[in-house]
């Protein structure tokens, strides 16, 4: 019997309809189910269907997948499971020697609790060109068990709350599940909207997911496509260093505890056009409330003889504004034109320039 995963979904008589029947109890169901799925004998033409129905007729049963543990004797290579298969399913994980990612030859999958009998062993046959779920003897003593058991002789006790399951381990999320949580991950949402949008998605039939979970899943998912250090100062102070090797400018300030509260930041060009034009006039602009920092970005741009904007100082981050003296703007002329920001006042002042504000703002 050559088995996909699709061969392996559950009957389509449900549980409540074969109990109104009468003609059968709730345990005889289980163990039904759990016979239609996988038998001794059957074979499969890849290591993914095997996994995937393993996988299925222990969780059937209502273990968590975390609870079946999986032991290798022997693995493929991946050049010789794409001769084989025509693919590199690595469903095995990484070999600890090489570090390459293997599917298993033959193996076994059992239950982790002390003492159960739950366990299917498979071996990959090259007579048929496909895995084989054993069933020899039961040998307490072997090193190795290949008998073929589908009942566990302990209860299945998860974690309840209110009904649910309580999901703690990564190993237990689904593919689906695993795939939104890389979505919102790398999509920067933030933690009350993931556990909302999990809540809302999955925990309609009796899934629930600890918080701790969530973060450890989501933070690891970020650190693998942003890197450990999501503030990227490294990169941030490099770019400065570069700004003022090529005659741009630099600047920073630190609070008592040296944490960063303002930068200054200008390319040569943008110091250029400062220069020439920024006596006169100037604009500056900035956005509030729209990073982790509560800092302000805040672009100063000027207008050239052809009144063309061109950004003298890069977005930057301030508290409070803090102008020293940055290029051209320590020249008493000229103005500045602004929103009702509550520095503006105090800032123009300190320069000795004529402070504007902008029509909108005007008209308030």
């Amino acid at each position: 019997m050559d088995m996909d995963v699709d061969s392996c979904l559950p009957p389509q008589v449900t549980e409540e309809a074969q109990l109104k029947a009468g003609d059968i109890s709730s345990s005889e169901i289980k163990e039904t189910k759990c016979v239609q799925m996988l038998k001794a004998g059957d074979t499969f033409s890849n290591p993914k269907a095997l996994m995937d129905t393993i996988d299925g007729v222990f969780t059937s049963t209502g273990a968590l997948k975390s609870s079946m543990c999986r032991k290798t004797k022997e693995s493929f290579g991946p050049d010789q499971e794409m001769e084989i298969f025509g693919y590199v399913y690595g469903v095995g994980g990484k070999n600890k020697k090489t570090g390459k990612t293997t599917s298993p030859k033959r193996g076994r999958c059992y239950c982790s609790v002390e003492g159960c009998n739950w366990n299917v062993a498979f071996t990959f046959s090259s007579k048929i060109n496909s895995y084989v779920v054993k069933d020899e003897d039961f040998d307490a003593d072997s090193d190795f068990k290949c008998h073929f058991l589908l009942e566990h002789n302990h209860p299945i006790e998860n974690e309840i709350l209110d009904g649910y399951v309580l999901i703690t381990r990564q190993s237990d999320l689904t593919e689906e599940e695993m795939n939104t949580l890389k979505s919102l991950a790398i999509t920067h949402s933030q933690m009350p909207s993931i556990q909302h949008v999990m809540m809302n998605e999955y925990s309609k039939g009796s899934r629930a997911f600890s918080d701790d979970l969530l973060y450890r899943v989501v933070t690891k998912i970020r650190d693998e496509k942003f890197g450990s250090d999501r503030h990227r100062m490294e990169e941030f102070m490099e770019m400065g260093r570069k700004a003022i090797a090529s005659g741009g400018s630099f600047e920073f300030d630190v609070n008592d505890i040296f944490q960063l509260k303002g930068t200054r930041f200008q390319t040569a060009k943008m110091k250029a056009y400062m220069r020439q034009y920024g006596i006169y006039f100037v604009e500056v602009d900035g956005t509030y409330l729209t990073n982790m920092y509560g800092l302000t970005l805040m672009p100063w741009v000027n207008q050239n003889n052809n009144e063309i904007n061109v950004r003298a100082e890069e977005p930057v981050l301030v508290e409070g504004v803090a102008i020293k003296n940055t290029v051209a703007l320590n020249s008493s002329r000229g103005a500045i034109a602004t929103d009702r920001g509550p520095w503006a006042n105090g800032s123009a002042t300190a320069l000795g320039k004529d402070l504007l504000y902008c029509a909108r703002h005007e008209s308030e």
